[in-house]
């Protein structure tokens, strides 16, 4: 019933190919195209073969994951990265940038090795979104041109090898960490976005409207995707919102200024794009953006277990006419099991939630469920690190929840404040009900004591007596009156 009680407060509230006839044979062999989505890949070159939680991906971790999605979908029409490719000790010397040089070549070997018969470069060379760990230093502010020149471009002539898609600007690149890929089948347009500047942790840039021009960027490349009768998906590494993990506090993750305008600009083009994919957060989650029917941040588990979640990865089913995500499925392996094939987490989302379809509504409709049921509530959180299983209380249910309903603070605060608040006038009321029955036992006893040795002397009512009728009425009225205010309460 407390249980209850406490969440129902909360539930009130591409590449452009030189053989374009091969590509459209693959995205006309069925009816719903597909590809991946992998997040936080943290290679760590090392003598290490075995992955272990609280550690960086060795090689052989991400080769198996790799391998695993290909045994699963062997022809995916493109890859997406949500960022943090390099491992999370790059530091900040000239010797990053020699780290940062053979990961980066490493992981593009392992798509290629992976896919060597794809036509496709969006396969062997995935579209990804810079992390705060692929940056030297990490959060940094928009630096002078010659600086920010070293290590961006070092990114974008290993991973393209001055080979570019014909949409790839470099020059905006090296700016804005930013740029667009277009599938060369369909009307599609993937933008990766630099959202390190917006990050709370980026103190340089809280004053700063629109740091390196990304807003702009964005706007502009949206416009002429709506001027093309273009859709667009839209991957990032850190996503609006505020932060899951209850040891960072809850912070907002952007500056508030950058979130604002951000929502602005995705909800005038709202009718264009049809997802958004992010990571960071080493968890498979969701979040909702108020006023978009259609639109729902995808949070993605991290394939790196170095916060103690296992290994996984995201196969999506897409409509090949006009790009709306039909469905997707998370795989994983249990570092503690001696498994070596990743198992579904669910086969179909929609299914394993009961969901008609991955509208805003849907989704909504499944907080409200979760918020009533403990059972529902617990199963998502097991899944959303999946399937690590850790502890999480009602309080940290209540959190996940709120997390995926409300993307401002003040909001999250006041959702998961509310219960806490009325979970305590529940413990307060009960603790005076108890005080005040022991007091009127105690009494009566008393009482009856009294009366009882007095009854051997005299038949006739005595003074004490009187007062204990009178007492015993007002105690049936004022129980009666307590009930009534408890009622109305």
């Amino acid at each position: 019933i407390i249980f209850e009680f406490y969440f129902l407060n909360c539930s009130t509230l591409l590449k452009n190919s030189n053989n374009n006839n091969n590509i459209k044979t693959i995205s006309l062999k069925r009816n719903s195209g597909r590809f991946l989505v992998f997040s936080d890949l943290h290679l760590q070159l090392s003598n290490i073969n075995n992955a272990q939680y609280g550690a960086d991906s060795p090689k052989s971790l991400i080769q198996q994951a790799l391998q695993q999605a290909a045994e699963k979908i062997h022809d995916p029409d493109f890859i997406l990265i949500t960022g943090d490719l390099l491992p999370h000790n790059l530091g900040q010397s000239v010797a990053a940038l020699n780290t940062m040089t053979e990961s980066l070549q490493t992981l593009k070997q392992l798509f290629q090795q992976t896919w060597p018969d794809s036509a496709i470069d969006y396969v062997q060379r995935p579209i990804f979104a810079l992390g705060n760990q692929d940056m030297v230093p990490k959060y940094p502010a928009p630096p002078p041109i010659d600086s920010f020149d070293s290590w961006i471009s070092l990114i974008s002539n290993v991973w393209w090898n001055e080979s570019f898609p014909f949409t790839f600007n470099e020059n905006k690149f090296k700016q804005t960490g930013c740029f667009r890929g277009d599938l060369s089948f369909g009307k599609l347009s993937i933008l990766a976005i630099n959202t390190n500047y917006w990050a709370i942790q980026n103190l340089h840039t809280i004053n700063n409207a629109d740091p390196a021009s990304i807003f702009e960027w964005l706007s502009n490349e949206l416009e002429i995707a709506q001027q093309q009768n273009r859709f667009v998906y839209i991957i990032g590494h850190i996503a609006p919102g505020v932060d899951h993990r209850v040891n960072d506090g809850y912070h907002q993750l952007y500056h508030q200024s950058h979130q604002n305008t951000y929502l602005e600009i995705i909800k005038k083009y709202k009718q264009i794009i049809k997802a958004q994919f992010f990571g960071h957060e080493y968890l498979i989650h969701f979040r909702i953006i108020p006023e978009l029917n259609d639109i729902v941040l995808q949070l993605h588990g991290s394939v790196s277990p170095i916060y103690d979640s296992n290994p996984s990865f995201r196969i999506y089913s897409y409509n090949p006419i006009n790009f709306d995500i039909i469905d997707f499925s998370d795989y994983y392996i249990a570092l503690q099991s001696n498994q070596t094939t990743w198992q579904p987490i669910y086969q179909s989302f929609k299914d394993y939630y009961g969901l008609k379809t991955l509208n805003q509504s849907e989704y909504t409709d499944l907080l409200h469920r979760m918020a009533s049921n403990q059972t529902l509530a617990k199963i998502w959180s097991d899944n959303s690190k999946a399937l690590t299983k850790p502890y999480c209380d009602k309080h940290c249910l209540l959190a996940l929840i709120c997390n995926a309903a409300f993307l401002d603070k003040d909001d999250f605060d006041n959702c998961i404040q509310t219960p806490a608040i009325s979970l305590l006038a529940v413990v307060l009321i009960t603790c005076a009900i108890l005080i005040f029955l022991i007091v009127v036992i105690a009494t009566l006893i008393w009482h009856f004591k009294s009366t009882s040795q007095k009854s051997t002397k005299s038949t006739t009512p005595t003074t004490d007596e009187i007062a204990l009728d009178d007492f015993t009425s007002f105690d049936r009225y004022t129980q009666i009156d307590n009930q009534n205010e408890n009622n109305n309460n």
